[in-house]
């Protein structure tokens, strides 16, 4: 007679070998670097985020440098301006794609939806700005929304131990 794994068997062993590994690295981890404070690993990581984004030139993806700026609303069309406009120049854009690093300081995101007015020029420009249309809709990642636990094996073992609770359905 032969022994059938069922994948709900198979998909608990995986979730609790990955969780005991993650558990034991995060505090390993933690003893093979400098000896910090519990407050210190969960420090904020500031109010700084990347943007990413796309650019058109005639159609075609843009290359080269430019200079942008950024402008936080807290409305799709009109609405109020969020503290002070970024300026950045000379950021590099290849095959239409650029990233920078904004930030808008600690009040910018107290609540309530916020979008990204992103106005350009080519780099060597001295002209003016041309605003593109629509602003960007920010929305929260994953980090922003994290569990507020005091330790993060904790939060580890019981994300674990949900995985297996409902595995075994």
């Amino acid at each position: 007679m032969k022994k059938s794994i069922s994948r709900n068997h198979v998909l608990t062993v995986c979730v609790l070998l990955t969780g005991v590994l993650l558990a034991f690295a995060v505090p390993a981890g933690i003893a093979l670097g400098e000896n910090r404070s519990e407050s210190q690993l969960l420090a904020p990581s500031g109010t700084g985020f990347t943007y990413q984004g796309s650019l058109t030139d005639n159609a075609n993806p843009a290359s080269g440098s430019y200079d942008f700026q950024f402008g936080l609303y807290d409305a799709a069309n009109a609405g109020l301006q969020i503290g002070t406009t970024l300026s950045l120049g000379d950021v590099p854009v290849n095959r239409g794609l650029f990233s920078v690093e904004l930030d808008f300081g600690t009040s910018a995101f107290g609540g309530g939806g916020r979008w990204l007015q992103v106005a350009v020029r080519p780099g060597a420009s001295a002209g003016a700005y041309t605003t593109l249309a629509p602003r960007q809709e920010l929305t929260p990642a994953p980090q922003a929304l994290s569990c507020r636990t005091s330790s993060p094996t904790k939060a580890l073992i019981l994300w674990v131990s949900v995985e297996i609770s409902a595995s075994r359905q």
